[in-house]
């Protein structure tokens, strides 16, 4: 009977040998890692302080504070100033120059004749309504047109 006990006592010394072991390899480890993290962080703050060094020497003998950069405002486009009833000169030239276009929309009236869009979808209606265009596509969103011809198709 005692030789089963120092047999039991012998393996759980040698159980916590092999725990302490493990221990004391989890704690090198730990120590290992730490002692490399800090090498590379002394490393880092090494060169920016090299780099910093370098750049104060770098800078003009003038001194001073480095100016804030100035933002820009940004691309200002035009408003632009569309008619909003029909005068004579933009009716006459509505008569006129429509006629020859061979692709009419909403926004080739504006574009070309300066009016408001709402006038121009009213402008085409007023047209194709006479005959002098004819629809293509009709779509609530966007209306087609093209210069009516003398022979049905």
């Amino acid at each position: 009977m005692v030789g089963a006990i120092q047999r039991s006592v012998t393996k759980s010394r040698a159980a916590t040998s092999d725990v302490a072991r493990l221990e004391t390899s989890h704690a090198a480890k730990t120590h290992l890692r730490t002692s490399i993290f800090h090498t590379c962080a002394a490393s880092t703050r090494q060169r920016h302080l090299q780099h910093t060094t370098t750049s104060i020497n770098m800078a003009p003998a003038t001194g001073g504070k480095k100016q804030k950069k100035k933002w820009s405002k940004g691309k200002v486009k035009d408003k632009a100033n569309h008619a909003v009833v029909l005068d004579k000169q933009t009716s006459d030239k509505l008569q006129k120059d429509v006629q020859s276009y061979r692709l009419i929309t909403v926004a080739t009236l504006v574009d070309r004749l300066k009016i408001n869009g709402s006038l121009a979808r009213q402008a085409l209606n007023d047209l194709e309504e006479n005959g002098q265009i004819k629809k293509v596509v009709g779509h609530s969103k966007l209306s087609i047109y093209t210069r009516a011809t003398g022979t049905a198709e």
